[in-house]
């Protein structure tokens, strides 16, 4: 006991983009975030039964992120054991949730199974005493850590055959037949091994949500793909999301109907994207593994379009495009090594407290997004966040997150800081059809976040990028201030109530194009005249009787009080940028509102 001393106990687990960013489906994505937070879980266990503290994050969360820090005194010759048995127990815990797969889906290990899960996670840990001074005690951790990480053994894992249809990396293990593919075919001409289990196209021994015909994945994609904590059901897919509020509707006013579409497929055959009529076609059902159903076409597309006629009746729409809303704590380095730390405050005090009220904006985040049909949290780790969103939610959401963030993050930590910046976030959306591609919408959400970072020194902005069907996309980035987001909402609502034509919206850009260049900020000497044309071209769009005075607030919301007030805070507040902010929000009100024209887009292969 004499030898006892203070430490800091530092974790990592990976590899995060395995785990999150490598996803076909939303099932992936989701399951990937939730056995991360499950092995982080089982780590943070074992240090708390040998009486470690954990300071940060707050370890009551329910998505728990890939590293922690904690408190622990041990004495030294103790330390290197204590990380082998924390790294053990999480290594057990991995080849446990692979071992239930295999048992809950009737199936053998096929070889080399296990070697790939072995060989899957990377951790790493270090200790460094305390000494009086944590705060040179965790700056000291950072930097070792990133010693470790650079001199980490390599581990050659040959393998030689197709690779895995999520990952691209690891051989398939896991194979589902497409229509007219026969085992030994495959096994010489696709797969080029023989160490695989291969399933028939049409027999649902396992759920086609599970594993598509021709799809083929690695060991660890078909533990993330299996994978549903505490019995929950499969993840909802992008066209859930996209149709969320209609399918509620659906539930409580045709219930008859919408159990009988349903029904005709079965729990194990059926998903959202049978609701759009683009899908009920012979060909769709050929290469989804359905053509048992191509028998009851007619009787599936009256069913579909019965459906639809009741949505239409209470102003619904079958709305095919979702959001992806990922965000992240701005200058968490700086906040964590106590860079900001006012005079007399300790780091000790601050990371324990800060991880509390992150954890508390992350329950509520949480909460907020899968009430009331808005949408679907992937994770919540309180300085960081992935979720899907319905489009009707999306600037609610937005507005409620930020609001949210003040009050249990930025008011309650000010007392520790030495500046009064308070503490932000930035955001990024993507808004996709819900047939793109869920990695190139996940990467594009990421992409806007790093422009929404790098929109301004003070960070704290949100940025919008839309995917269209047609190929065709738009974005934009702008500052959280001033209730931004909420202003967006008013806008489209305006539109979608046909209080505004969009016209105005075409034509101001129809006039001003030429004027500048699109990267151009607008001088001062021209911003009344721009103010004075697009509050003109509002007011000739307006169908309000008092059209005038609605024009005029309208347009100062939008151009004095949104767009001219951030010109000197960022150089990217062009006319471009405000372009493609009036461009974004035209293209949510054609999409959501039910009385505008189907667009005739071309959407992306199935």
């Amino acid at each position: 006991n004499r030898n006892k001393m203070t430490h800091l106990f530092l974790f990592t687990l990976g590899p995060v983009q395995s785990f999150i960013a490598q996803a076909r489906k939303t099932q992936d994505l989701y399951a990937g975030s939730r056995l991360l937070s499950v092995l982080t879980e089982t780590a943070m266990n074992h240090v708390k039964s040998k009486n470690g503290q954990i300071t940060f994050p707050d370890s009551t969360i329910e998505s728990k992120p890939n590293r922690f820090v904690a408190k622990i005194d041990l004495p030294a010759e103790q330390l290197k054991q204590l990380g082998e048995d924390v790294e053990q127990a999480v290594q057990a815990k991995w080849k446990s949730l692979a071992e239930k797969m295999l048992e809950k889906e009737g199936m053998r290990d096929p070889s080399g199974f296990y070697e790939q899960i072995q060989q899957h996670l990377k951790i790493h840990w270090v200790f460094h005493p305390i000494q009086n001074d944590y705060k040179t005690a965790f700056q000291q951790l950072e930097g070792l850590l990133a010693a470790v990480k650079q001199t980490s053994d390599f581990e050659q894992f040959p393998e030689v055959g197709r690779k895995c249809s999520v990952d691209g990396q690891l051989n398939v293990k896991f194979y589902r037949l497409a229509e007219g593919q026969n085992d030994n075919q495959v096994r010489k001409t696709h797969l080029f091994a023989n160490d695989n289990l291969i399933f028939e196209y049409e027999k649902p021994r396992i759920a086609l949500s599970l594993l598509q015909p021709g799809e083929g994945l690695s060991g660890v994609s078909m533990v993330k793909r299996s994978y549903k904590p505490n019995g929950t059901s499969e993840f909802e897919s992008t066209a859930d999301i996209a149709l969320q509020k209609t399918i509620a509707f659906w539930e409580h006013n045709c219930r008859s109907k919408y159990d009988a579409f349903i029904g005709c497929f079965g729990e194990k055959q059926f998903d959202a994207q049978l609701f759009y009529e683009e899908n009920l076609t012979q060909k769709y059902f050929e290469k989804q593994g359905l053509k048992n159903f191509i028998s009851q076409l007619k009787d599936l597309q009256r069913m579909r379009r019965e459906l639809e006629d009741c949505a239409k009746e209470k102003k619904y729409r079958l709305t095919k495009y979702y959001a992806l809303l990922l965000f992240d704590g701005d200058g968490m380095g700086e906040l964590l090594s106590g860079e900001r730390l006012a005079s007399g405050k300790k780091l000790e005090d601050f990371h324990p407290a800060f991880s509390t009220q992150l954890g508390a904006f992350a329950g509520a985040a949480q909460k907020f997004l899968n009430a009331e049909q808005r949408g679907r949290t992937v994770y919540a780790g309180g300085d960081d966040f992935l979720g899907f969103v319905n489009l009707e939610s999306l600037f609610e959401v937005l507005a409620h997150f930020q609001c949210k963030f003040r009050e249990l993050v930025s008011t309650p930590m000010q007392p520790y800081l030495k500046d009064a910046n308070g503490i932000t976030f930035s955001a990024g959306i993507c808004i996709a059809h819900y047939k793109e591609p869920l990695s190139l919408v996940l990467n594009r959400a990421r992409a806007m976040e790093q422009k929404a970072k790098d929109y301004r020194k003070s960070k704290n902005a949100f940025g919008i990028a839309v995917i269209k069907g047609s190929g065709e996309d738009h974005d934009t980035v702008w500052g959280f201030e001033n209730s931004n987001p909420a202003k967006l909402e008013y806008l489209i609502e305006s539109l979608r109530k046909e209080h505004f034509s969009n016209t105005f919206i075409k034509n101001f850009q129809r006039e001003f194009a030429p004027v500048l260049k699109e990267n151009e900020q607008v001088p001062t000497t021209m911003q009344e005249m721009f103010q004075i044309e697009l509050t003109r071209l509002a007011e000739r769009s307006c169908d309000l009787p008092n059209k005038k005075e609605k024009a005029a607030r309208l347009c100062k919301m939008l151009w004095t009080d949104f767009f001219l007030s951030q010109q000197s805070e960022s150089p990217k507040a062009t006319l471009g940028n405000f372009f493609e902010l009036l461009n974004i929000c035209d293209f949510l009100h054609r999409t959501l509102n039910p009385n505008y024209e189907e667009q005739r887009e071309q959407k992306p292969a199935a």
